[in-house]
């Protein structure tokens, strides 16, 4: 099978031999979804968003940057106030 075919638009005139493969893979791909979008879109799985509130301290909401300026200052005792025990672990244990 040659990927020279016209049925992919992706694919140049004179590709050069060793993008034969990659140019097969594009235009079988380029076929399938010219076949059935719809098929594709119903097979996927259902995605859920949900929008979680940021976390906060004194009125003021945790930034990761606030916790990076902490963790040079070895501020231990306040990034315990901001962040879960396991990532204080995580962090306390990766500390110089």
């Amino acid at each position: 099978m040659s990927a020279t075919g016209d049925f992919c638009t992706v694919q140049p005139k004179n590709a050069p031999p060793e993008m034969e493969g990659i140019m097969r893979l594009l235009a079988a791909n380029e076929a399938d979804m010219k076949e059935s979008p719809q098929q594709a879109l119903s097979a996927a799985a259902a995605i859920t968003v949900a929008d979680t509130p940021r976390k906060s301290i004194h009125g003021r909401p945790i930034s990761a940057s606030d916790v990076r300026r902490l963790l040079v200052q070895q501020g231990f005792s306040k990034i315990k106030e901001l962040v879960p025990s396991t990532t204080l672990q995580l962090l306390e244990s990766k500390s110089p």
